[in-house]
This record gives structure tokens, C-alpha cells and sequence, in this order.
């Protein structure tokens, strides 16, 4: 059921893909399986915020973390402290963006999660950005690029460089984003000759 719900997400189709999500949280909840009661949540959560339903976003989510905390799935509660603290921004509501966003970094970092970890960093960085705290994105971007980095993940790479050229470009210093995006161009280039 779920695979079936995140599909229809995949292929933009929400109503299916929450009628997919909601049948598998019942099926979870009668057969008291909290981890799958847990998932369904989160995946709702993701539809809501694909679709720009923050609010109903907020609230599974929310209401996954809770089942989270109580089955102490650790790795869970950071991935959906994150998740929340990214619809926060979304609603412009930066510290409590921050707030959670920091919480999932620390639970990444201590797990290690180092993917996760550098997720967190990007949208860490995105709420400095979006708040006009271009100083604290750039600091954020380059720990989230350093990551990247090492797992040698050229898409991620791609976006924090663009990032981090935006934000170079808001603060005025226009050949740091010259050169982050002539970076974003070369890594481009080597993966289209391939």
C-alpha cells in the first residue's frame, strides 16, 4: 500500500496517493503496527507538502514523531524533526524552522546519518537564506558541500554550489558566485560527457 501511495506521489496523483497512504495507516493501526502507522504518516505528510498543504503536512508529521519518540526510532525522529522544521520555513516561521532543523542536525550527526547530516545542512542553509542571514546560509552550504563531497554525490554537490552562489550574490560579492557557479557548470559538464 504505501509503495503504491509514494508512486502515485512519484507521478503526481495525490488524491490516489493519499488514498493509498490513509489505507495503509488503517491497516497499520488494526494490526497495531506503530513503525507502519509511523511511515504512513510521514508519506501523508510528504504528499500535503508537495501539494503546498503545509498545515496537513504539519500535522502528520507531527503526528509521526510522536509514534517516533514512543517506539524510540531515533533515525526516524531526525528524519521527521527535519521535515517539520522544512514546512516551518516554508510558513516563514524561521525559528521554529531552526529550531527543529538543529534538533534532526544533532540526531544525524550523533547516529552518524551522513547523508541525512548533509541534508540538514542544506536546509539549515536555506532558512538563513530565506530569512536574509546570507552569512550563516554560506556557512551552512559549505558544511552541507563538504559532505557531498565526500560521498561523492555530484547531484548534491550541483544544488549546494548554486546555493551557495546565491548567496554570494545577495551579499554583493558577485566573483565568489561567479566561481561557485563556474563549479555548478564544470560538475555539469563532466556528468553529460559521460
Amino acid at each position: 500500500m504505501g509503495a503504491l501511495g509514494s508512486i502515485y506521489n512519484a507521478v503526481d496523483n495525490p488524491h490516489k496517493a493519499i488514498e493509498y497512504h490513509n489505507k495503509r495507516f488503517i491497516i497499520a493501526q488494526k494490526i497495531q503496527h506503530r513503525s507502519g502507522e509511523m511511515e504512513a504518516l510521514n508519506n501523508l505528510g510528504l504528499v500535503y507538502e508537495n501539494q503546498k498543504e503545509y498545515t496537513k503536512a504539519l500535522e502528520n508529521y507531527q503526528l509521526a514523531l510522536s509514534i517516533a519518540q514512543e517506539i524510540q526510532d531515533i533515525s526516524s525522529i531526525g528524519k521527521l524533526l527535519l521535515n517539520i522544521g522544512i514546512v516551518y520555513s516554508y510558513l516563514e516561521d524561521y525559528i521554529l524552522s531552526i529550531e527543529h532543523i538543529k534538533k534532526s542536525l544533532k540526531i544525524m550527526h550523533e547516529l552518524p546519518y551522513i547523508r541525512g547530516e548533509g541534508n540538514a545542512w542544506r536546509y539549515l542553509g536555506n532558512t538563513y537564506y530565506f530569512q536574509g542571514d546570507n552569512h550563516q546560509a554560506i556557512d551552512c552550504y559549505k558544511k552541507s558541500l563538504h559532505i557531498r563531497q565526500k560521498l561523492n554525490d555530484r547531484e548534491g554537490q550541483e544544488k549546494i554550489l548554486i546555493y551557495l552562489g546565491m548567496a554570494y550574490c545577495a551579499l554583493g560579492n558577485y566573483a565568489q558566485a561567479i566561481k561557485y557557479n563556474q563549479q555548478h557548470l564544470h560538475i555539469l559538464r563532466c556528468s553529460t560527457n559521460k
